[in-house]
């Protein structure tokens, strides 16, 4: 149990940074264009679900076609343990492990993003003005 433990606690730090240094590079290459829109009147909401959650449909894209594949490996790696090693491993799928996987990987994503509607909210309306005027 401590392991997979472990191995959840560790994807989810991965997942995390990841997904701060993807939203960090979108902010960077995007800094006058999110001025921009705050000049034109946008909200904030609109700013921030323009830039950042472009994300959130690769991410459900990526899950649920990664989740078919888990389970594929998962019964693999269970059925080569028990060949080559005459070793059991008691791994099941439930689809609630699939739902509460979901839920986390939702977690994970807002708590990543956090940070950059944050450092959106931060950038001033005046950043467009300074690059016109140049």
């Amino acid at each position: 149990q401590f392991v997979v433990y472990f191995l959840i606690g560790s994807s989810m730090a991965i997942a995390i940074l990841i997904i701060l240094a993807l939203s960090a590079q979108t902010i960077e290459d995007n800094h006058y264009n999110i001025s921009l829109l705050k000049v034109i009147g946008y909200s904030r909401k609109e700013v921030n679900d323009m830039v950042l959650n472009s994300y959130l449909i690769y991410m459900l894209v990526s899950y649920m076609a990664s989740l078919p594949l888990a389970v594929f490996i998962l019964s693999w790696v269970r059925t080569y343990f028990a060949t080559a090693y005459n070793l059991v491993m008691p791994f099941q799928f439930h689809w609630s492990h699939a739902l509460i996987s979901l839920i986390i990987l939702f977690l994970v994503y807002f708590t990543g993003t956090g940070y950059s509607r944050y450092k959106i909210a931060k950038i001033p309306l005046q950043e467009i003005l300074k690059k016109y005027t140049e």
